[in-house]
């Protein structure tokens, strides 16, 4: 049998209970929040006389410290069900008694000469201006303390009122302030020693009830604790019963049982692993270079993040890696070269759809307060119920690509969000949620590095300039944005931490080059033809003259990449043809040629109007 002493003094035993079992003469009231609905290991023996640890709830830990003291009773009250005895289900005190009675009855019970504890649980949905509170902080300081007659008893102790809140951030903001006689701690999460006790109680889950070895011990419980960091204790015993319901699973299946429990996919099928998958990408690359043109640099970069990610390798090197995201990319480079065209390509090939990627304009996060709406506002705040954007998003699709589209235009405060998704793969959000990145993909856009602000001496923003331009050779352009994001993070934002989770995960983009100007402008050419075909069952042709002029005049300044060419196609050529089209009765089944294309005028406003001259005929003359 193990003694209350070696339970106090095992590591494993939580410190509020070991605070506790110490305190009892000191403090007459405890208040607890945080992770109260936990379970927690407490060290016992076997029949064989095998130390073993056996969860129990706090009602349970708090009875066996309390007992080991010389109390008799344990009695717990809530505003729902009333007055009870621990461990007994029977109510000493009808439901719906008014809750200002129970304020009377609990200060009769700690001021009774019998050794009781009182637990006041669900505290959080006591109204601040309730009776209750303000009897039982005048209470904490008028208190006797109690005198045990037995020979083996030494100490006086308190008959102590034990408070349970959800949260800290629900004790009413007076209640126990400069109040030595009111104990108050937030119980944490289980830390890494504890998580490994459980897993290792766990592991014959993963076995088929079968008993584990000790070689198989020391390493599946260590994966088992790893996966896990952030978890409660309640949650592992989940993963674990999770992993009964299913005999083929394996100790070599952790992670998957694990992964099926973050993202609440219950057929533990992993779709990183599957061959399918693989055998999808293995071609993809060569696809993806015919959409994301001029990029092959930036493409094969991004493939071997990729792989590394199916390949369930990301992080390898490091001490605790299984939580973090899949994968990471940070796309940066001029504006219209691909960042965007390449995040689409890559969920089309991950998933079946361009458009199944979930995409933040950053833009929009520019403000301090922003950070609510992305991961949802703290209690007592308008929208709280519905929780953030983010949140809601990867909790409906946890295995996704998630695009971070002009990062460095979002506020600092949420970039701070970042540096734990990115460490830890995870993220809490207003409701207290938590939600994983660990099946995801995570991909941020910036032009950071392309220019650079100037200010004046008053330190106001007086101009931009390039720090590149497309006629500069691409190792210009790849030191030159490199540094700049690097200085970006280290001495503007001065979160270098953010630029160390970022690692070798930087993708410089280059500027769009003369020859594959003139593939995007074909490119985009023989799209507004289909489109006509599709909209008017019309054919578009354009004579090699104003074609050629077209060319010139999209492709003359690449200083916005493939954007700014479809920009100048719409200038040039959209805009002037659909008002001469406008004008055209029936375009069914004709042939439409272009035959010429002109400036309005040369000068002026009109400048940068033009104006097309067409050949209209049916399609079978």
């Amino acid at each position: 049998m193990i003694t209350i002493e070696e339970i106090m003094k095992d590591r494993i035993t939580p410190r509020w209970a070991r605070d506790v079992y110490g305190t009892l003469p000191k403090y007459s009231q405890y208040i607890f929040s945080g992770n109260i609905r936990d379970s927690f290991l407490v060290k016992d023996r076997n029949e064989q006389g095998e130390e073993q640890y056996i969860p129990t709830d706090i009602y349970g830990l708090l009875w066996k410290v309390l007992q080991a003291r010389g109390f008799k009773r344990l009695e717990v009250y809530d505003p729902i069900d009333g007055l009870r005895i621990y461990p007994d289900k029977e109510k000493t005190a009808p439901v719906g008694k008014p809750p200002e009675k129970f304020a009377d009855e609990i200060r009769d019970k700690l001021e009774c000469n019998e050794r009781i504890a009182v637990v006041i649980d669900f505290a959080s949905r006591i109204e601040h201006d309730n009776k209750i509170f303000s009897t039982c902080e005048k209470l904490s300081t008028t208190l006797k303390l109690k005198y045990l007659k037995e020979k083996n008893e030494p100490y006086a102790f308190y008959n102590p009122l034990i408070w349970l809140f959800n949260r800290d951030a629900d004790i009413p903001p007076w209640f126990g302030i400069d109040n030595h006689k009111i104990y108050r701690r937030e119980i944490p999460k289980p830390d890494y020693d504890q998580r490994l006790k459980l897993t290792e109680v766990q592991l014959p889950a993963f076995n088929n009830g079968n008993p584990v070895s000790d070689s198989e011990r020391q390493v599946y419980s260590k994966q088992f604790a790893d996966m896990t960091d952030g978890f409660t204790l309640s949650e592992i015993i989940d993963v674990g019963r999770l992993a009964k319901t299913r005999s083929d699973i394996g100790l070599t299946e952790i992670d998957d049982v694990v992964r099926s429990y973050k993202s609440g996919d219950p057929s533990l099928e992993n779709p990183w692993k599957s061959g399918g998958l693989r055998k999808r990408l293995s071609k993809s690359e060569e696809v993806i270079n015919q959409a994301v043109l001029g990029q092959p640099s930036a493409v094969r970069q991004a493939f071997d993040i990729l792989k590394r990610s199916i390949m369930g390798l990301t992080g390898a090197q490091a001490s605790s890696s299984n939580n973090r995201p899949r994968g990471v990319l940070f796309l940066a480079g001029p504006t219209g070269v691909g960042k965007t065209e390449l995040a689409k390509s890559l969920t089309r090939e991950l998933f079946g759809d361009q458009e199944a990627y979930i995409r933040f304009d950053m833009s929009e996060f520019s403000q301090e307060h922003s950070d609510a709406r992305l991961l949802g506002a703290p209690p007592g705040y308008v929208g709280y119920e519905s929780g953030g954007e983010l949140t809601r998003a990867i909790r409906q699709r946890p295995f996704s690509l998630i695009l971070f589209d002009e990062i460095e235009k979002a506020n600092g405060k949420i970039l701070d969000k970042f540096l734990q998704i990115l460490e830890d793969g995870r993220i809490t959000d207003g409701r207290g949620d938590t939600v994983y990145f660990s099946e995801s993909i995570i991909v941020f856009t910036s032009n950071i590095g392309v220019y650079k602000d100037v200010y004046n001496e008053r330190g106001d923003k007086v101009d931009t300039v390039p720090m590149v331009t497309w006629e500069d050779d691409y190792q210009k352009v790849f030191d030159t944005i490199n540094k700049g994001v690097k200085d970006h993070f280290t001495n503007a934002l001065r979160r270098p931490e953010l630029l160390n989770r970022l690692g070798n995960n930087i993708v410089i983009f280059n500027f769009i080059k003369p020859d594959i100007a003139d593939k995007i402008f074909d490119m985009m050419l023989a799209k507004i033809e289909a489109r006509m075909q599709d909209e008017h069952t019309a054919t578009l042709m354009i004579d090699e003259e104003p074609k050629a002029f077209l060319r010139t005049e999209c492709t003359k300044d690449l200083t916005f990449g493939g954007r700014g060419i479809g920009n100048s196609l719409e200038t040039t050529l959209i805009n002037p043809l659909s008002r001469r089209l406008f004008e055209v009765d029936e375009l069914k089944n004709k042939t439409i040629t272009v035959t010429g294309i002109k400036r309005i005028s040369e000068t002026g406003p009109d400048s940068e109007v033009f104006d097309v001259t067409l050949n209209v005929q049916d399609s079978c003359g």
